[in-house]
């Protein structure tokens, strides 16, 4: 399969794994819990990064033959997948930081929300606790802010009958 046909098969994923690995391996060198590692975990450091990389434009890159709930769940995935399952805590923290902004930058019309397992959930927990640990009190504060909004809905993806359909 050339690069182009994954392009097309998993693009906006494709995106938010470069964007996570990159930001992840900039905090990532710095020596952990140190004063430039929490600032670099700062949501004003992953803003910084997701502008950089004209992320406020993500919504606009829906493939034709996708729905747009497809294609931002598509992003949600990608991006939770980091937050629960990340390597470092950079890397989860980034992960969550996409989610947040992926949700809040979502384009005007019905809000797309977030589906999530329970495991998914628990591993949220954790990631905050782990944040607030060492100083990082921008991941509570954008769970709680995502929380507030009723972005999450308990359950998973119908992925089994047609492909880039939601529940």
């Amino acid at each position: 399969r050339s690069a182009r046909d994954e392009r097309e098969l998993r693009g906006v994923e494709i995106d938010i794994i470069e964007l996570v690995e990159l930001h992840a391996s900039s905090v990532d060198a710095h020596e952990f819990a140190s004063a430039e590692y929490v600032e670099a975990l700062s949501f004003q450091n992953f803003k910084n990064t997701w502008r950089t990389r004209a992320f406020s434009n993500v919504h606009l890159g829906k493939l034709q033959q996708q729905t747009y709930n497809a294609f931002v769940q598509s992003a949600y995935d990608a991006a939770l997948r980091f937050a629960r399952t990340g390597t470092t805590l950079a890397t989860r923290v980034t992960g969550a930081y996409t989610l947040y902004a992926l949700y809040e930058t979502q384009l005007v019309g019905p809000t797309v929300r977030i589906y999530i397992c329970p495991p998914a959930l628990d591993a949220m927990k954790a990631l905050i606790a782990d944040a607030i640990d060492i100083g990082v009190h921008a991941v509570p504060k954008c769970m709680k802010a995502l929380f507030d909004s009723d972005a999450f809905v308990l359950g998973t993806r119908d992925v089994t009958k047609t492909a880039l359909t939601r529940m």
